[in-house]
């Protein structure tokens, strides 16, 4: 936007793909626009949501709080995973602050879009001011400091944005810098372990069934779909022979009848199911499964699941969460192994 041109312009790097749980870096490269930045001017930055891990900004003594700029004196103790430097031949000082927050510091009509709670990452400028041209530069989290590193959010999402604002008065103005907001993407990564869910309550003479679910390192369908040769079944406490299931086709569930009990009887312990991916060198073990001839049967949902058309806009295409519901109720009953699933979308907004 042209208003934007002349208080700065942002350009950030981050990884291609974003992945989901990933520990990242990213760096936000702001340069001063025309009108310079005075002392007090204000440089804010939103990361997507609250969901990626938070910034940790350095801490300065509390006997500084009423110091400014060089004459704060920080910790080397605490934890930090964002840094900001300046380039410049003044001698303006960052200050970096953090918070999370539902924020809306710019004018216009509200859009789901971009509003809506986010770590915010503010820059004050202490001492001196920033001329045309200068760069005030951000980065969020530091791979060679692990694990104090920043983490991407850990699921899936179309069409999230940064967003980075400038407020060179200091008046509490603030305008999108140009190329704000920075749309971007979390995808999920590639196969990392699997889960094995039974029921939890099983009648004598009952098959036992397992699911077995591949999920990326968060819990996310994996990309690429895996292909899954065999998998090797065996019921703990059973006096039968290990079950060899071939499957042969890219999958990220499978479900299989695992070596099941005897029938006419009930169990005092619990049976479960272990499940082997012998090719790839995972296992899993299964919840408990009771073998009961009365009482109740135990399951599991969810009542309140949430589209992407939860809280849907026609201007932006966009709801307050992702994902198709048939797509909420194929995780559900794949992955998450759930017996049943609502989902519940609130109306859009206006």
């Amino acid at each position: 936007m042209s208003e934007g041109k002349h208080f700065g312009s942002i350009r950030i790097d981050h990884p291609q793909p974003l992945i989901a749980g990933q520990r990242v870096t990213v760096v936000f490269d702001f340069t001063v626009g025309r009108g310079g930045m005075c002392e007090g001017g204000k440089l804010r930055i939103g990361l997507p949501s609250v969901a990626w891990a938070r910034p940790e900004v350095p801490q300065y003594y509390f006997w500084s709080e009423f110091a400014r700029g060089k004459d704060r004196r920080y910790t080397q103790y605490d934890r930090v995973n964002t840094t900001a430097t300046l380039t410049s031949k003044g001698k303006a000082v960052p200050l970096l602050e953090t918070e999370a927050r539902f924020f809306r510091p710019w004018r216009g009509k509200p859009r789901w879009l971009t509003e809506y709670d986010r770590f915010w990452i503010t820059v004050t400028l202490e001492d001196d001011g920033l001329a045309a041209g200068d760069h005030i530069v951000v980065t969020y989290g530091d791979p060679d400091q692990l694990p104090q590193t920043a983490r991407v959010q850990g699921m899936p999402e179309e069409r999230l944005n940064f967003m980075v604002l400038a407020d060179p008065e200091g008046d509490g103005d603030f305008v999108h810098a140009e190329g704000s907001p920075w749309m971007a993407e979390v995808v999920s990564g590639p196969a990392a372990r699997i889960d094995c869910i039974t029921p939890s309550v099983l009648r004598p003479g009952e098959p036992l069934e397992a699911r077995v679910a591949y999920t990326d390192r968060v819990g996310a369908w994996p990309q690429p779909t895996p292909p899954v040769g065999s998998l090797r079944l065996e019921t703990e406490g059973l006096n039968a022979s290990p079950k060899r299931v071939r499957v042969d086709r890219e999958t990220d569930c499978i479900r299989a009848r695992a070596p099941s009990p005897p029938g006419g009887r009930s169990r005092k312990r619990p049976l479960h199911v272990t499940v082997t991916d012998a090719r790839r060198g995972w296992s899993a073990r299964s919840n408990p499964t009771l073998v009961r001839r009365t009482g109740p049967r135990l399951f599991w949902g969810d009542l309140h699941g949430q589209s992407q058309f939860h809280g849907w806009s026609e201007e932006d295409q966009k709801g307050m969460s992702c994902h198709l519901p048939r797509e909420c109720y194929r995780y559900a009953r794949d992955i998450a192994g759930l017996d049943f699933c609502a989902v519940t979308d609130t109306r859009s907004i206006a």
